[in-house]
């Protein structure tokens, strides 16, 4: 009996920290940079590529705690086409204008035309 009363504790903690784990929408932080609190998390890291399932704006921010958040890029995009963003590919003085190092947290917002023109939300 102990034991399955653990087994299901320990399954109810997992699915917990598991469902906890991604943040999807927008932090007050990010919020306060400008993203809309309709955009969605869709990407991250120092290499993305977001194919928008319809027009929108993407917002790729920087989240990096040990640094004061800011909006990197701001880019209406069409539906179906790709955003796209490499550190590798970038010119190091484009990295030093925007100040992204290896340890950067980059995260990529999308937000669909439709809520942003509801709102009257521009990029």
């Amino acid at each position: 009996m102990r034991k399955q009363n653990f087994v299901w504790l320990t399954l109810g903690i997992l699915l917990t920290a598991g469902g906890c784990s991604i943040q999807y929408w927008p932090t007050a932080k990010a919020k306060q940079m400008g993203i809309p609190s309709c955009a969605k998390a869709v990407g991250g890291g120092l290499k993305i590529s977001y194919e928008a399932p319809e027009d929108g704006v993407c917002y790729l921010a920087d989240l990096t705690p040990t640094k004061i958040h800011r909006l990197l890029v701001t880019e209406e995009i069409e539906a179906d086409s790709i955003f796209e963003f490499d550190v590798s590919d970038a010119h190091s003085e484009t990295l030093e204008t925007l100040g992204i190092e290896p340890y950067s947290k980059l995260v990529l917002y999308f937000a669909p035309k439709a809520c942003l023109t509801g709102r009257n939300e521009q990029p």
